[in-house]
């Protein structure tokens, strides 16, 4: 993805990318990169980049190596992605998961990705384990061959069509295969998808996976990126240390630029099993790298990027024919693809949203953007750049996006100055050879002489030790309480690019009578409707590189705001707006209205939105205060009844200064907020009495266990949803509850977790699987979720309930999973107090929890002080499959002969809507 992707994205995702600003920020940096870059290439040829920054003891790691599905010849589509997945299941002399290698170090964010023209490793780590990563990074670059088996290779091929499958699966799930298939010729690298074909796949061998590591596998088509806790002549020692001895491989020959452009418009109608239309209209880009993509991209802002782009206003605001307008842009070292996708149109206005976005696009090519319209796309994109600098990864992703360009070292750095320098008219030139064009609807140098360097570490001897991990020390808080009650939590970020503020209701949650009323007041104040004072307080914010978001759980819910610090009292007195002046009309509220009851009925449409319900009342029972109605068709008679005096007598039952808490990371201190918060919020008062806590009493669901199944006829994948509720913590934050938690995390609370090794790992019967422990104020709740092959539903549901009774049984948790918990708890939590939302998000949730706003640093001691058998005990919360209750989306009439010796209960069989 281009960079108007607000964060490192596979091909082709849709992105809406950041707000617009009002103007560039006038203390605009003279580079895109504001730390320490080192740049040099050891004598085999792997180029090294480094950027240090000493704000956590954190390194980010990216290693690119320079083959992609470009590379693939006919026979073997898929392989890039395919063997992405081989390299990360271990080398010769570390021959074991990389992702379980990376948790046991104590990554807090680890990937690998495949696109067209590259495949990536990444991680973020602490700065004691830098040298073990080193080691697997080059251990993974020179010697995965060996390491290879027959069986390692079928396994990740299952695994690898389960993906496929599961795309496909999804509503508008082929639609980027259609795209690409249409726009580039058969014979062009980019014709044919990055997952590839069955039957190449199904046909890999071990010496083909070993072939493909020789050619594309080595120092010299591979760069590698460094950001955070290391200098550049650290990692210049370190990087020769580890892969200095590595072997180059013979250069590549391949193709450096292929952008074909179409001959005449191109429009493509399909059809798939959704619930409304979608447009996707694109055209042929010029390759990465090249002077117009900052042009592509400031038109990308302007068009389709928030609520005051063109697209937006004139078929969101004044027609109101479709119900989304968002960017697409697929950048290629050979090509690229930019556009617009549009979705919640209705069948009979499509025509009439193709020719009004047609019309769109060609008066913006005719007269360009408005000097106005420029300034405030320059802002939002300078801002995107600057926010990047604010965590290790995001360091590490704009240096990787210059590293995949293959151009010249100082890629961000033009890209920054293209965009200050851009006017109206260079934009409508860049433009014109773009859009200006047919588009689509749906739609030798000389050989280097490279050698190896002796004297560097000898990997054959095993990776080098893990240094001590660093204490997390928590900011400086300040407390405060405003005139009406309101507790205000601060945490001053001198500095911060961005302020954030995030508002916790303490009894503003979904619980009992408000499952619906209160998702549509969030959706109010949160500014998502469509009324002249909505969208003018959405405009507002994103004048001020600002966004509101809200979050609606059982037991409390947040409205949150994150806008440009520059603008300290102009965002204090937006947020203030929108608790005063929350627009409670009866025409805002039946616009909301209709947006959820659209949501609702859905969920005919696409049954694992329905999942949830089923499984909540199948746990909690009929008028438990956490069970929603038994139907979609029953929450939305709730919505119909909802009325403008309900809301406001709701709002002031619920929503009160005196049953809430303000958490702020801010550029500010105490001193200076205060009196901003007073003036913005001293309308707010508490009125009449609060409305008592609803009592939760335990779950009287149905008799357990019990099996609900979602037919969806076709289905090639089965989803799988299941719980419990178990007792409630002893204590917040003691012994008991610590435990419990770690035994989730030992069953299936990370990719390396019991049952995603077993069922993805082991058995490749699934792309991804997991389960999590959720707090509330009655019993805890306990869930598993996860999509696996059709032919195995009832064999993964069975070692689901196998792997729960190990823990109590032949397999309780060990000492080795414990140190591996602790070491990326501690390792996390420090990646948490990096960005200001993150951070409000953890005071919020541990006071909650009645635990110190400040436990995102304690958890870690907690863990570390568990005994193994205290985490034995608590295994015990979990061991009884019995207890579980199942429910499952897929093909009931292909799955069910599958489950007849499983002794879940009769199952009730919800048949589709017709």
């Amino acid at each position: 993805m281009n960079m108007i992707a607000a964060a490192p994205a596979s091909a082709r995702d849709r992105t809406t990318g950041r707000p617009v600003a009002a103007a560039a920020p006038a203390n605009a940096a003279a580079s895109a990169i504001t730390d320490p870059v080192t740049r040099f290439t050891l004598p085999n040829g792997l180029k090294v980049i480094v950027q240090t920054s000493r704000t956590v003891p954190l390194v980010s790691a990216t290693v690119i190596y320079n083959v992609g599905a470009k590379d693939e010849k006919p026979g073997q589509y898929g392989y890039a992605h395919l063997f992405e997945h081989l390299a990360i299941d271990g080398s010769t002399h570390w021959n074991q998961s990389a992702q379980r290698s990376l948790l046991d170090l104590g990554a807090t964010r680890f990937d690998a990705r495949t696109t067209r023209d590259t495949t990536t490793f990444l991680e973020t780590f602490p700065r004691a384990a830098l040298e073990r990563v080193l080691f697997l990074e080059a251990d993974r670059m020179g010697f995965i061959g060996a390491a290879l088996t027959p069986e390692r290779v079928k396994r990740e091929v299952g695994v690898v069509l389960s993906e496929k499958r599961l795309r496909a699966s999804r509503p508008f799930g082929t639609s980027d295969a259609v795209i690409f298939g249409d726009l580039y010729p058969a014979d062009h690298p980019y014709h044919h998808g990055v997952v590839g074909e069955e039957a190449d796949l199904n046909a890999v061998t071990v010496d083909k996976a070993r072939q493909w590591f020789d050619t594309y596998y080595g120092p010299s088509n591979a760069t590698l990126i460094l950001a955070g806790d290391v200098t550049g002549d650290e990692a210049r020692t370190l990087v020769t240390r580890y892969f200095g001895g590595l072997q180059p491989q013979p250069p590549v020959d391949r193709l450096e630029t292929w952008a074909p452009t179409l001959s005449g418009p191109i429009r493509r109608q399909m059809f798939d099993a959704v619930s409304d239309g979608r447009l996707y209209v694109d055209y042929p880009a010029p390759p990465a790298g090249s002077p117009a993509i900052a042009a592509l991209d400031l038109t990308a802002q302007i068009m389709a990027n928030g609520v005051r782009s063109r697209l937006h206003r004139r078929l969101i605001d004044e027609l109101g024919i479709v119900k989304s307008a968002y960017v697409m842009f697929d950048d290629g070292v050979l090509s690229s693809v930019m556009g617009f996708g549009f979705s919640g149109i209705a069948p009979d206005q499509m025509a009439r949203v193709e020719a009004e976005v047609d019309a769109i696009i060609a008066r913006y090519v005719a007269e360009g953007p408005t000097p106005q319209e420029l300034e405030n796309a320059r802002a939002a994109r300078i801002n995107f750049l600057r926010n990047l600098q604010e965590a290790t990864s995001g360091k590490a992703f704009l240096l990787a996006q210059g590293a995949r360009q293959s151009q010249t070292s100082d890629y961000a750095d033009r890209y920054y100055q293209q965009l200050l320098s851009a006017t109206p008219d260079s934009v409508r030139r860049a433009v014109a050879d773009v859009y200006g064009r047919p588009g689509y609807h749906l739609v030798m140098l000389p050989t280097p002489s490279f050698k190896a360097t002796s004297g560097g570490y000898d990997l054959a001897k095993g990776p080098p030790p893990v240094g001590p991990i660093t204490p997390i020390a928590f900011p400086a808080v300040q407390q405060a309480q405003l005139s009406n009650g309101l507790k205000i939590v601060l945490v001053p970020r001198p500095g911060s690019v961005s302020d954030a503020m995030l508002l916790r209701f303490d009894q503003g949650g979904s619980a009992g009578a408000s499952h619906e009323i209160a998702p549509i007041v969030f959706d109010l104040l949160g500014a998502k409707g469509k009324t002249a004072p909505q969208q003018a307080r959405a405009q507002a914010a994103d004048a001020l590189s600002g966004r509101f978001n809200d979050k609606v759980d059982l037991d409390h819910a947040d409205l949150t705001f994150n806008w440009d610090a520059a603008h300290l009292a102009p965002g204090i007195a937006l947020f203030g707006r929108a608790l005063t002046q929350s627009d409670v009309t009866p025409e805002a509220l039946a616009q909301l209205k209709t947006a959820r009851i659209d949501r609702l009925r859905a969920e005919a449409a696409n049954p694992n939105a329905g999942a949830q319900r089923a499984l909540y009342t199948a746990i909690y029972g009929a008028g438990h205060p956490y069970a929603p109605a038994a139907t979609a068709g029953d929450a939305i008679k709730q919505v119909e009844a909802i009325d403008a005096a309900t809301v406001r007598a709701w709002m002031n039952a619920h929503l009160r200064p005196d049953r809430a808490t303000l958490y702020v990371a801010a550029d500010a201190d105490m001193a200076t907020l205060k009196p901003l918060l007073e003036k913005a919020l001293g309308e707010w008062k508490a009125e009449g009495p609060a409305t008592p806590i609803i009592p939760i009493p335990p779950a009287r669901g149905r008799s357990a266990p019990s099996l609900t199944v979602l037919d969806k006829p076709g289905a090639t994948q089965t989803y799988i949803l299941a719980g419990r509720v178990i007792p409630p913590a002893d204590t917040p934050g003691g012994t008991d509850d610590a435990a419990t938690q770690v035994v989730n995390e030992v069953y299936g609370g990370n990719l390396t977790s019991r049952i995603g090794t077993n069922l993805r790992g082991d058995k490749g019967w699934t792309y991804g699987i997991g389960s999590g422990v959720f707090d509330t104020r009655g019993q805890r709740r306990w869930m598993i979720a996860g999509t696996v092959n059709r032919d195995h539903s009832a064999d993964s549901v069975a070692e689901l309930a196998k792997e729960m009774r190990a823990l109590t049984g032949d397999h309780p948790p060990e000492q080795g999973e414990l140190d591996r918990i602790f070491t990326t708890a501690a390792n996390r939590n420090a990646a948490r107090l990096e960005g200001n939302t993150d951070l409000v998000a953890a005071m919020a949730d541990a006071q909650s929890e009645g635990l110190p706003y400040d436990d995102v640093v304690r958890e870690p001691m907690r863990l570390r002080a568990l005994t193994l058998d205290q985490v034995k005990r608590a295994a015990g919360a979990y061991a009884d499959p019995d207890a579980v209750h199942w429910v499952l989306v897929g093909d009931w009439q292909r799955i069910r002969d599958q489950f007849k010796d499983l002794k879940l209960g009769k199952p009730d069989v919800i048949e589709p809507a017709r």
